[in-house]
C-alpha cells in the first residue's frame, strides 16, 4: 500500500488525489491519506489560482511538505522506513489520517489510466524523478518553441537581447508531436490523398515511426494528454488530446500487427467514452473542442465506429450529433420532435467526406492546430 502523510497545514487548500479531491482549511489537523492501492497515482493542489501536482506509480513512504519560498507544497520520500512507520502508527492513533476511499460502485481511476506506462510519462516530462512534477501553467515542447521564436524575433528587431529568451528553461511536456497539414502527414506526390486521410500519417510516421510500431505508446499519451487536462486544466495537454483524436478519426485504415483494426477501435472507443464520462462538467466548455468532436463524430472515417463514445455524447453532448440537415428539416414545415427524431435515426451515418463538393467551400481543409473557442 502506498502512504502519504502530511506535516500540517499553514494554508487554505484543495487537496485532491486521483478523481478525488477536498477541502482543507488552514490549521486544520489532517495528516494524510492511507492504504492507496498501488499502481499509478497524482496528488494535487489547488491554492491561489494554481493547480499543481505529483505523478507517482510506485513505493510507500511518501509525505507533503510545505515549502514557504515557493509557497508550494511538495511531495517528498522519507528515506528511513523505521521513522516514518511511527509516524504513520501516531497517526493512525489520533485519527487524524483518512483511508483511500474504496468504491462499491467499481474503480473509475483504473479505466482512466489503464494504458499509461511511466517511461513514457518520464519521457514527456523529462523527469528522472520517482515524484514527477505538473502544473496547469506548464507548456508543450511546440508551444515553447514558438514562445521561443516570438521571443529570439522580438530581441532581433529590437536588437536587444531579452532575457525572456535567453533564460526560457522552464519543464514542458514533450508529447509527441502531431501537424495534420506537416511534410511529415502529406508525402510529395500524395497531396490530395494524405491531406484527407490520415492512414498514413497515422500508421507508418506516428505509430511506426515515433512509436515504434507500438499501438500501446499512442493509448497512453492519450491518457496522459487527458488527465493532465482534467487533473490541472493544463491547456497544451487538451491540443494534445484532441489532436490524437483527430488523426485516429481521419485514417480511413488503422493497421494492427497484434490483431485486428476492430480491435484498435474498440480499445480507442473504451478509452474515449471513459474520458467522456468522466470529464468535469467546467471543462466542457473551457476546453472541449466541440466543433473538432462534430466533424469526427459526422464526417470522419473511424467516428462512427465509436459506439460508446457516440452514447455518451447523444446522453451528455446530443447537438455534437446534430448534422447539418437539421437547419434544412426545421425549415421544411418538421416540428422539434420529429426533427430530432430524425437526428437520432441518423446519427449513425457517416456525412459525406470531407473532400465533397460544396459551393460555399473553397476545398477539403483539416485543422493543423486546434481553436478554442
Amino acid at each position: 500500500m502506498i502512504n502519504i502523510l502530511f506535516s500540517d497545514i499553514p494554508i487554505a487548500v484543495t487537496v485532491g488525489l486521483d478523481h478525488y479531491s477536498f477541502d482543507v482549511v488552514k490549521g486544520q489537523i489532517f495528516n494524510g491519506i492511507i492504504e492507496i492501492i498501488q499502481g499509478l497515482h497524482n496528488i494535487h493542489f489547488q491554492h491561489g489560482g494554481v493547480r499543481y501536482g505529483y505523478w507517482i506509480h510506485q513505493g510507500s513512504n511518501y509525505y507533503v511538505q510545505y515549502n514557504g519560498d515557493t509557497e508550494s507544497f511538495e511531495l517528498k520520500i522519507e528515506e528511513d522506513a523505521t521513522k516514518y512507520e511511527n509516524i504513520l502508527e501516531s497517526f493512525k492513533q489520533r485519527g487524524t489520517v483518512v483511508t483511500y476511499p474504496k468504491t462499491q460502485d467499481g474503480d473509475m481511476w483504473t479505466p482512466l489510466i489503464q494504458y499509461i506506462k511511466w517511461d513514457q510519462i518520464i519521457k514527456i516530462t523529462q523527469s528522472n524523478s520517482p515524484v514527477v512534477f505538473v502544473d496547469s501553467s506548464m507548456t508543450t515542447r511546440e508551444e515553447n518553441e514558438s514562445l521561443r521564436n516570438v521571443l529570439k524575433n522580438r530581441a532581433l528587431k529590437e536588437n536587444d537581447g531579452d532575457p525572456r529568451f535567453e533564460n526560457n528553461n522552464e519543464p514542458y511536456l514533450e508529447y509527441t508531436l502531431i501537424k495534420l497539414k506537416s511534410k511529415a502527414a502529406i508525402r510529395k506526390g500524395h497531396e490530395m490523398e494524405d491531406y484527407i486521410d490520415k492512414t498514413y500519417y497515422f500508421n507508418e510516421v506516428i505509430v511506426k515511426e515515433y512509436y515504434n510500431g507500438r499501438l500501446n505508446l499512442y493509448y497512453s499519451e492519450l491518457q496522459f494528454a487527458y488527465m493532465n487536462t482534467i487533473l490541472f486544466g493544463n491547456y497544451g495537454s487538451s491540443l494534445q488530446w484532441h489532436s490524437m483524436i483527430e488523426v485516429f478519426c481521419f485514417a480511413k485504415e488503422i493497421r494492427n500487427e497484434n490483431g485486428t483494426d476492430n480491435d484498435v477501435v474498440h480499445i480507442i472507443d473504451e478509452i474515449l467514452s471513459q474520458q467522456l464520462t468522466m470529464l468535469p462538467e467546467e471543462y466542457v466548455e473551457m476546453l472541449l473542442n466541440e466543433a473538432m468532436w462534430h466533424k469526427c463524430l459526422l464526417d470522419s472515417y473511424q467516428g462512427p465506429k465509436l459506439l460508446k463514445t457516440r452514447e455518451i455524447i447523444k446522453k451528455e453532448l446530443p447537438h455534437l450529433l446534430r448534422n447539418s440537415q437539421i437547419d434544412h428539416i426545421a425549415n421544411n414545415e418538421m416540428d422539434k420532435g420529429e426533427a430530432e427524431d430524425y437526428i437520432q435515426e441518423d446519427d449513425g451515418i457517416m456525412l459525406p467526406p470531407i473532400d465533397s463538393d460544396n459551393e460555399e467551400d473553397d476545398g477539403p481543409m483539416v485543422v493543423e492546430r486546434l481553436i478554442y473557442r
